[in-house]
């Protein structure tokens, strides 16, 4: 009788706690989806294919101009630069506060978090299409800071431009801007 009563205890609790099992969610981490930029890197190198550059560089008040015959190869590395803008990398989820506004959609990094990328705007009116971002790092020995823009219609680039600034240690502070206008 005993070892009946106590099967009984032993199969209505295993019966209760595989129940209550059953109704557990698993956690799950939501990955927010932002702009896909390496995804447009891949799309620009293929529609500026055969157009050509207008490049602008400024370095410390010295100014070179030229206008460059461009490959894919050639837009691959001119546009690498969209590859530091993406926010889409494993150590920025949930590292942004996102705000978006009519047809803008801004990320900031969050206080604490760490990452290069600290600003990414996307705003968008019928065919044209403007990002900016803001890449800064503060490492021991230097500090590197970018402004990026990037114009696009009919989601194409027709233009972007760079400012910034590197300040190495025990070396003075080099300001930068570099301007890219497509030629078709």
């Amino acid at each position: 009788m005993f070892r009946f009563k106590v099967l009984k205890f032993f199969s209505i609790s295993l019966t209760l706690i595989l129940s209550a099992c059953g109704n557990m969610k698993p956690n799950v981490i939501e990955v927010a989806s932002y702009p896909e930029v390496d995804q447009l890197l891949t799309n620009q190198i293929s529609l500026l294919d055969g157009n050509d550059l207008n490049k602008e560089v400024w370095l410390d008040g010295k100014t070179e101009s030229k206008q460059l015959q461009m490959d894919s190869a050639g837009w691959n590395d001119e546009l690498s630069f969209l590859k530091e803008i993406n926010p889409n990398q494993t150590e920025y989820v949930g590292a942004f506060e996102e705000s978006e506004t009519g047809n803008s959609l801004v990320l900031k990094l969050q206080e604490g978090e760490k990452g290069s990328l600290t600003y990414f705007s996307r705003t968008s009116d019928d065919a044209l299409l403007s990002i900016t971002a803001t890449i800064h790092e503060d490492k021991d020995v230097y500090i590197h800071h970018k402004e990026v823009e990037v114009n696009l219609v009919n989601g194409k680039i027709i233009d972007y431009q760079i400012i910034g600034y590197q300040k190495i240690l025990l070396k003075d502070t080099i300001r930068f801007r570099i301007k890219g206008s497509i030629v078709n």
